[in-house]
């Protein structure tokens, strides 16, 4: 087995791992999960980085509902991530 064929596979296991990753990750629509994987494949190897860049970001964002230590007690105000302040 040649180098560039050993190289090949490594790059069909990785691209198929991050393909599953964001296959089974929540947060996404069907649509979006799809054109994640194609950029996954039409780019090999780049595309992987950069979907899975963009998995470990979705990942360490609080999600919506989620205890946040400046939020409102009252469950009926709605708050903006990034502007703490309750609307008016």
């Amino acid at each position: 087995m040649s180098s560039v064929e050993m190289a090949l596979y490594v790059l069909a296991a990785i691209n198929s791992v991050m393909s599953l990753a964001l296959a089974f990750s929540p947060g996404c629509t069907r649509k979006q999960k799809l054109g994640q994987v194609c950029v996954v494949w039409l780019l090999p190897g780049l595309g992987a980085v950069l979907m899975g860049a963009f998995l470990y970001s979705e990942h360490a964002r609080p999600k919506f509902g989620s205890y946040h230590p400046e939020a409102p007690e009252d469950p009926g105000i709605i708050m903006h991530y990034h502007d703490r302040r309750p609307p008016h």
